[in-house]
């Protein structure tokens, strides 16, 4: 929208409204990239990359999701950088600045809490804890709770070992 105002306004200033402009008259009137041309960009990637990995173990699609996305951001950014803004103008740098700390801190703490994520899951807290015995869990509950809250397990072996018939226990 930008481009097309200043591209409109410029056109009712000139003598010669039906002249065509010449290449560098049309990248001028282009939206200047700025100086934080590429901080959105590299914010944008690093939100993404801290987002995947930090909750991979939650959602293991995530990195195709990313990937789908990254896609079509790359086309859509090419669109944005040829058609619609100026060239930036190229500095030497050596890396990619404080982005990389960034990135390091995001990476550890992805590391500790799908760890703990792998570790506190249902799936394998009977891996990792040693099951009580029958006689313990009995213990471990009053005497007086209701039968419907007992562990019935030990009930029904009794009974299944006081019957005549032979019926599968717990």
């Amino acid at each position: 929208m930008h481009n097309w105002w200043n591209k409109r306004t410029h056109r009712s200033k000139m003598k010669d409204p039906n002249r065509k402009y010449t290449c560098w008259e049309e990248d001028f009137q282009l939206q200047d990239a700025g100086r934080l041309a590429l901080f959105e960009e590299y914010l944008e990637m690093v939100l993404q990359y801290g987002f995947v990995t930090l909750f991979v173990a939650a959602f293991p699609l995530a990195p195709l999701f990313a990937l789908l996305n990254n896609i079509g951001e790359i086309r859509l950014d090419a669109y944005k950088m040829v058609t619609q803004s100026r060239r930036p103008l190229a500095e030497r740098v050596q890396d990619i600045g404080a982005w990389y700390g960034i990135l390091q801190g995001v990476t550890y703490a992805a590391v500790v809490s799908n760890g703990n994520a792998a570790s506190l899951s249902p799936m394998m807290a009977g891996k990792t804890q040693k099951p009580m015995s029958n006689e313990i869990k009995e213990r471990a509950r009053p005497a007086g709770w209701p039968v419907s809250l007992r562990n019935n397990c030990l009930l029904k072996e009794r009974r299944a070992a006081t019957s005549t018939q032979n019926r599968p226990t717990c």
